[in-house]
């Protein structure tokens, strides 16, 4: 038998990969066409004639560039595994900007849309798996991304909560103020700063012992977190009719709570707890001109990006397949 001829679990990992893509290409699909449905055009043209054309297209500018930002988290895990391109350690694989920014992209548009467990840790274990990484650093990286979005909750929240306050519809119970909460959030990335300053011994994670992110890394993974979640509230608060009573500070706060929610219930974009939240807060203004606004934001968020995500997923998996096949015919 010739050793440099594919073995059975090679070929079954080639074809495995784009089975996966179309599978959760086909998931999206489900998922985009279930939206549409919910959408009536009464609703869409009165959120669309409702927001002047400037402020469609800042928000659309906000979006790429909130994507963009978001790249860099899995930037940073990549670093704080070891394979960036510019310092990987001996025998790991380097990956390239044009790699990691692909599956960063690919991962949040469908994990905002179908949640993490479901679409955004699988994109990543399946490419960064197919790339060389290990089991352990693969834990590693998610680790890291998964905590990103914590410490932009806490740094940004943080700050948002300790100084404007959030009045909370009654159904929604939290049993301190928003403004305690604040403080909390800002004592908790204060702790997260202490540990990755000072403290040099391995965690232990899923069987792991990692070591927290030097201050370096650290300082560069607040402030890309902190700037993904302000200009994804600030895209929400461009669509907002003016004239609202809420403040931009009390329109960040909104989002950033529905958005923890969200990430606690893997609800998809904290769909129904920010509509509740922006309702009792703007309780003074037009319910239908604000349920057109979060319409209009939904779609530029989280609907368009996974257009987007699905169709370079699903070019990226054609080009797998007609490669697989050609490694089985051979």
């Amino acid at each position: 038998m010739n050793n440099n001829e594919p073995t059975l679990v090679g070929r079954l990992k080639k074809i495995a990969g784009p089975v996966f893509g179309l599978i959760l290409f086909s998931v999206a699909a489900s998922f985009l066409y279930k939206k549409t449905q919910e959408i009536t055009w009464d609703e869409f043209a009165a959120g669309v004639a409702n927001i002047p054309l400037a402020y469609h297209l800042l928000a659309c500018l906000l979006v790429a560039l909130n994507y963009f930002v978001l790249t860099g988290n899995d930037v940073l895990a990549v670093q704080f595994v070891g394979t960036g391109s510019s310092g990987a350690e001996e025998g790991r694989p380097r990956l390239s900007y044009r790699k990691v920014g692909l599956v960063s992209f690919l991962a949040y548009a469908f994990s905002n849309n179908i949640g993490a467990v479901a679409a955004g840790i699988p994109i990543r274990v399946r490419f960064y798996s197919g790339w060389g990484l290990g089991t352990a650093q693969i834990v590693a990286l998610l680790a890291f991304t998964s905590l990103s979005f914590w410490v932009g909750v806490c740094m940004v929240g943080g700050v948002v909560l300790s100084i404007a306050e959030i009045p909370m519809p009654p159904k929604i119970d939290l049993p301190v103020s928003s403004r305690i909460l604040g403080f909390t959030l800002l004592a908790a990335i204060a702790l997260y700063a202490a540990l990755c300053t000072w403290w040099r011994r391995p965690l232990p994670l899923a069987g792991l012992k990692l070591l927290p992110p030097g201050p370096a890394l650290m300082r560069k993974q607040i402030v890309v977190a902190s700037m993904d979640l302000i200009l994804v509230a600030t895209t929400l608060y461009v669509l907002l009719p003016s004239g609202i009573s809420a403040s931009y500070l009390q329109v960040v706060g909104v989002y950033l709570l529905a958005l923890a929610a969200a990430m606690l219930t893997q609800v998809p974009g904290g769909l129904g707890v920010l509509e509740a939240i922006l309702l009792t807060l703007l309780a003074s203004s037009d319910e239908a001109v604000i349920l057109g606004a979060l319409l209009i934001f939904r779609i530029y968020y989280y609907v368009v990006p996974l257009l987007v995500a699905s169709v370079v997923l699903a070019t990226v998996e054609v080009r797998s397949t007609r490669a697989a096949r050609k490694l089985l015919s051979g």
